[in-house]
């Protein structure tokens, strides 16, 4: 099955990978450790240490978004239906950046936006007329993707797509 996350089409939702530069970072990106050591040119290497997808949302937050604890589907993917019945997913790219996304529907509209202190964008109608996505950057080549997916509207969508989004920013490298 196919998943379109952010306007990049993914298989099984857990292959959106793509982050951006902040900054003044790109010239240190390649000498430059993660909090894991990991050093952050190789692959994944600044989010290295994010084994459990869900480890992004602290405990509080997760309580406070939805009714269900989310599930973490694989390394790279987690999920849950929060109180609006908008299913938010929420994919780690460890090495693909904001610079790969292409969107895959033709009617998305992306713009320029922050999420605390990562720079991301807003793509609404990612997949469908009412599916909402925020794309984090972590780096130039490492992004988190958040994306509602069966809001009753589209601001329904984003607006659960950026809530969470903005729980699991601090808790990003």
């Amino acid at each position: 099955m196919s998943v379109l996350a952010l306007g990049v089409v993914v298989s099984g939702c857990s292959d959106m990978q793509e982050g951006t530069a902040k900054p003044g970072t790109n010239a240190q990106t390649k000498t430059a450790s993660t909090k894991a050591g990991t050093p952050a040119s190789e692959p994944g290497g600044d989010l290295a240490s994010v084994k459990k997808p869900c480890d992004l949302l602290k405990a509080a937050d997760a309580t406070n978004l939805f009714p269900t604890s989310p599930e973490n589907l694989d390394a790279n993917s987690c999920q849950a239906r929060d109180a609006k019945d908008v299913l938010v997913r929420f994919n780690l790219y460890r090495d693909k950046g904001l610079k790969d996304i292409t969107p895959v529907n033709p009617q998305a509209e992306l713009s320029d936006t922050t999420v605390g202190a990562h720079k991301a964008k807003l793509i609404k109608k990612a997949v469908t007329s009412t599916a909402c996505a925020v794309t984090i950057e972590v780096s130039a080549i490492s992004r988190v993707d958040v994306v509602g997916t069966g809001g009753r509207t589209l601001d329904v969508s984003c607006d659960s797509a950026m809530a969470v989004a903005k729980a699991i920013e601090p808790n990003l490298p």
